[in-house]
């Protein structure tokens, strides 16, 4: 089993701050995060935003009108002080009553008319309500379906966006890590994502992030289980441009069958790191977690790949198997060479036995 420990040793090896390749692979690990972390928005911020116009608007037409009587009659004025729930100060003109209960009926009558010129002002009189209330309902109908249309055609836009661009670029950047561990990093790299198969790249990697947002639908953790099945996809099609896209699925669920577990713990190993990006606003990450977290992404599809050939040793016990089964096939024919040029017993003896007869004959 490949240990975490040593995936992250060797990768502060390869982008040490005195090697030539430290810079190239800061310049990658930012290109990776801008293009994964930056892109489109969410609706329902607006959504949200709009509706709480909506409602913020509304509320205030909505009030309970719910009055009563702080003071007395002031026996030197004709007017009623009266405060409703809110605290807002009403008057009601009470000249020439002295009962009471005419005094309550003029009260009444006055908070009413005093509603209805509140609300006349946006929706009309009491009568036209039901009206106003179906044209607003109308309109929210019309204006949730707008948004739902805007939404699915600004998500089909950013599915081929980011299959035409942003993905190759991606992988290329991924090339970039990846070569690292075998000669120097290469800004050329960068590029490999739209030289090699570049149509046939652009479909498998759509595909992929096709498949893990239908299955991200079902509650989110099915579409995380199938990040981290496809997670090999980018530097299998780095390192073999002509694979198939069913090849790609199949070869990087085969790496990651056992490994999902341990790749996930590997990510929460960063977790420090991230806070402590967060911390520095982002320039940590740009000049060290991010290439460091890369790097050792990178090793791990090394790891996987080479199982225990480099002292690494997979999950996949068919992986592991891999190495021993080809050497008898490639020494196979040096093991039987020899002995096609020796002679078998049965042919020594035969010979053998004619140089005798040969012999008599001449004697």
């Amino acid at each position: 089993m490949w240990s975490r420990p040593k995936l992250k040793e060797e990768a502060k090896k390869v982008f040490t701050f005195s090697s030539e390749n430290y810079w190239k692979m800061v310049l990658a690990g930012f290109i990776i995060i801008i293009l994964s972390g930056g892109l489109g928005g969410t609706i329902s911020g607006f959504v949200g935003g709009f509706s709480g116009f909506l409602g913020g608007k509304n509320s205030n037409k909505h009030r309970h009108y719910e009055y009563q009587t702080v003071a007395t009659v002031n026996d030197k004025s004709d007017y009623l002080k009266v405060t409703d729930e809110d605290g807002d100060i009403s008057t009601v003109y009470i000249n020439g009553i002295n009962d009471a209960d005419d005094l309550e009926d003029k009260i009444e009558k006055e908070i009413e008319k005093e509603m209805n010129e509140d609300l006349n002002g946006d929706y009309g009189t009491w009568n036209n309500n039901k009206a106003a209330y179906g044209f607003m309902g109308m309109s929210i109908v019309m204006i949730v379906i707008v948004v739902l249309i805007v939404s699915i055609i600004s998500l089909a836009i950013g599915f081929v966006f980011k299959a035409f661009l942003i993905n190759p670029i991606i992988l290329g950047c991924q090339s970039l890590f990846l070569n690292a561990y075998e000669r120097p990093a290469d800004l050329k790299d960068l590029g490999n994502g739209f030289k090699n198969q570049y149509i046939k790249n652009v479909g498998t990697l759509f595909l992929r992030d096709l498949f893990v947002f239908l299955w991200s639908l079902l509650f989110i953790i099915p579409g995380i289980i199938k990040l981290y099945e496809y997670r090999m996809m980018p530097y299998l099609i780095a390192e073999n441009p002509s694979m198939t896209h069913k090849e790609a699925f199949k070869k990087s669920k085969e790496m990651m069958m056992g490994n999902k577990w341990d790749a996930f713990v590997l990510d929460l190993s960063f977790i420090g790191w991230f806070i402590l990006n967060s911390l520095t606003c982002g320039i940590l990450g740009l000049f060290y977690v991010n290439p460091y977290y890369f790097a050792t992404d990178a090793n791990l599809y090394r790891a996987i790949k080479m199982g225990g050939s480099t002292g690494f040793v997979s999950s996949n016990p068919a992986l592991n198997q891999q190495p021993t089964t080809e050497k008898p096939t490639t020494e196979q024919p040096t093991t039987e060479q020899p002995m096609s040029e020796q002679p078998m017993p049965e042919q020594q003896i035969d010979n053998d036995s004619s140089d005798v007869k040969s012999d008599n004959a001449e004697s």
